[in-house]
């Protein structure tokens, strides 16, 4: 994990949490009430910050962190 760039609040607690709980990227930005290009663009932010180029790794590592109690 790349500690000189935190993830934001909003990619760490909304983002990923939206995409383990709704399963695609689409549905996510729905629920965020966003574009999927939004999506998209945290998500690779995301996979830089954590030095991680897997979606479900990341949630995965986000959930060991914490960041998903009861999501997934």
């Amino acid at each position: 994990m790349n500690t000189a760039l935190p993830l934001t609040i909003r990619e760490k607690t909304q983002v990923l949490r939206a995409i383990a709980q709704t399963g695609d990227y689409k549905s996510a930005a729905a629920s965020l009430n966003c574009a999927v290009k939004t999506i998209e663009n945290h998500l690779v932010r995301i996979h830089k910050r954590l030095d991680e180029p897997s979606t479900l790794r990341c949630i995965l590592l986000a959930e060991r962190g914490g960041l998903l109690k009861g999501v997934v």
